[in-house]
C-alpha cells in the first residue's frame, strides 16, 4: 500500500473499558493515518497528521499486549498470533518507510498494562516483547537486516505522552517510540 499526501485533521480517541477481572491480550495499533502495517513495501509519503490521537485504558484491568500509537502510524510489526496473541515477533520485520510526514497533534497513550518488567536470573527481561509504545510519526516501526524500516525528513510538533504506571515497560519518542 501507498499513503501519499493524507491528512487527518480529525480525533481518533479510542477507550478501552472492561472487563473488570482478567487480563486482555490482544495487540493494538492506533495511527492518524493508518493503524497496523503488516506487510513489505508500505510507504508513507508527505502525509500529515493535525489531529490528537489517543488510546486510553477506561476501566480494562489490563491490556497485556503490545499496544502502539503514533500520529502518522500506530505499528509496522507483526503479532506472533494465536500462539502469542499479546506480543510483537522482533523477528520479523518489515521495510516501511515514512518520509516527509507531519505531526502537529497530541499523541496520548494512557495504557494500563499490567505487566511489569521481570528481570530473570540472566538479566533478561522475560516481557521484552511486551510494550506500550507511543510516537509522534510512528510508535513501533520494526524492520530486519534483510527489510530495512526508514523514517526519513520527518517532523513532529505535537505533544507526546504515555504512562500509567512506573514499574510497567512504556516507551515513548518525538519521532519513534520503539525502533528495531
Amino acid at each position: 500500500g501507498q499513503f501519499i499526501r493524507c491528512t487527518n485533521e480529525g480525533e481518533l480517541k479510542i477507550t478501552v473499558s472492561g472487563p473488570t477481572t482478567g487480563r486482555k491480550t490482544g495487540v493494538s495499533a492506533v495511527g492518524g493515518i493508518c493503524g497496523f502495517v503488516r506487510n513489505d513495501g508500505v510507504k508513507f509519503e508527505g502525509c500529515v497528521n493535525k489531529g490528537n490521537i489517543s488510546r486510553i485504558s477506561a476501566g480494562e484491568v489490563s491490556n497485556d499486549g503490545t499496544s502502539g500509537t503514533g500520529g502518522i502510524l500506530g505499528m509496522s510489526a507483526r503479532a506472533f498470533g494465536a500462539s502469542n496473541p499479546h506480543a510483537i515477533d522482533a523477528t520479523y520485520g518489515y521495510n516501511t518507510t515514512l518520509t516527509g510526514c507531519i505531526n502537529s497533534g497530541t499523541i496520548l497513550s494512557n495504557l494500563r498494562y499490567n505487566v511489569a518488567i521481570s528481570i530473570t536470573s540472566t538479566g533478561a527481561d522475560e516481557k521484552a516483547n511486551r510494550h506500550a509504545v507511543t510516537g509522534g510519526i510512528v510508535g513501533i516501526i520494526n524492520g530486519t537486516s534483510a527489510s530495512k524500516a526508514k523514517v526519513t525528513n520527518c517532523t513532529n510538533t505535537g505533544l507526546v505522552t504515555s504512562g500509567w504506571d512506573a514499574s510497567q515497560r512504556h516507551f515513548m519518542g518525538g519521532i519513534a517510540g520503539y525502533s528495531k
